[in-house]
């Protein structure tokens, strides 16, 4: 996605903050599907958007495990480095709601490596504006003895 080709700042100021997050979050992602390796200063280079913006978004979409934040020492200094680390498969999604303001929500990535199942624990707000709190991401290869594992510390952890 080209500068250009953007939604203006008044135009994106318009959409709801829930459409807001989402366009700035798929601008980022198409931004990182075209170039790897992009430093802060490039994607804001590349968008046009507030470095701020641009920050609080790069970590949401960090902690969902869609991009990966990489330091590296150039000189003296550590740069950061953005890369895409997957894409989430398309109608896989299951959510479990804990409680009235926290549910789990469990769907399946592909990357470089392979799929992966990924847990993210989303708690919503007054509002009902939901948020990622944590994420954990298990190799396909993996997840039978993970969930083996769970349930013998599930099981110690119910007898006490």
């Amino acid at each position: 996605m080209v500068k250009d080709k953007l939604l203006t700042t008044h135009e994106r100021m318009a959409l709801r903050p829930d459409e807001r997050a989402r366009y700035v979050q798929k601008v980022l992602m198409d931004v990182l599907s075209v170039e790897k390796d992009l430093t802060l200063s490039e994607i804001v280079e590349k968008t046009g958007l507030a470095r701020p913006t641009l920050t609080k978004h790069l970590e949401l979409l960090s902690a969902k495990q869609l991009i990966k934040k990489e330091e590296r020492e150039l000189g003296r200094n550590k740069i950061a480095f953005y890369k895409k680390v997957g894409k989430v498969l398309e109608n896989n999604e299951h959510i479990f709601e804990a409680d009235e303001n926290i549910r789990y929500s469990f769907f399946t990535i592909e990357n470089d490596e392979g799929k992966a199942v990924c847990i993210q624990q989303k708690e919503e707000d007054e509002y009902k504006a939901s948020s990622v709190k944590g994420t954990i991401v298990i190799k396909y290869e993996s997840v039978q003895q993970f969930v083996k594992e769970l349930n013998t510390f599930a099981a110690k952890v119910i007898k006490k």
